[in-house]
């Protein structure tokens, strides 16, 4: 795998299930949830969530994983040079088991941005119990995820 991403990475066998959408979800994305961290109701209502996929929205998310970075439709490094306009209070939540972008990957922009500005207005947490979109529709969110979410609202004045 080259800095967190891989193109059609195989199902974990732990992770694999008789419903389509699942099998469609890691096709496209990566294994878009940890299987133990939802119930059976979300996990039977995932083909009601998620719709058709954008291909420009695949091709662009190719094009900033070729290039390690976030770049523009163009490829050209837009963004990165103005790492300055994110200082605000940010917060990077992502699930330990998450398939389709490892965790590695908001360490890197983590550490980038502490680095640039130090850690006053950044945070990271890794949630040992999710995978990517479980995170925020998981069984036990509600007690895992959401106080931190309001953790980070509060901090943010939102």
């Amino acid at each position: 795998m080259q800095n967190g991403y891989q193109l059609l990475r195989p199902i974990p066998k732990a992770e694999r299930c008789d419903q389509a959408v699942c099998r469609r979800l890691a096709f496209i994305y990566g294994n878009a949830v940890h299987h133990a961290a939802v119930d059976e109701g979300t996990h039977l209502a995932l083909h009601e969530l998620f719709g058709t996929t954008s291909v420009q929205m695949m091709v662009d998310r190719a094009r900033c994983a070729g290039a390690e970075r976030l770049v523009d439709a163009t490829g050209s490094d837009l963004y990165m040079p103005r790492l300055d306009l994110l200082q605000f209070p940010l917060t990077f939540f992502h699930g330990e088991h998450n398939l389709v972008w490892v965790p590695e990957s908001t360490k890197r922009s983590y550490d980038l941005l502490v680095g640039e500005f130090g850690p006053a207005n950044y945070r990271r947490i890794v949630f040992p119990a999710h995978g990517h979109q479980d995170t925020f529709m998981g069984e036990r969110s509600v007690d895992d995820v959401f106080p931190e979410v309001l953790t980070h609202l509060e901090r943010a004045g939102a």
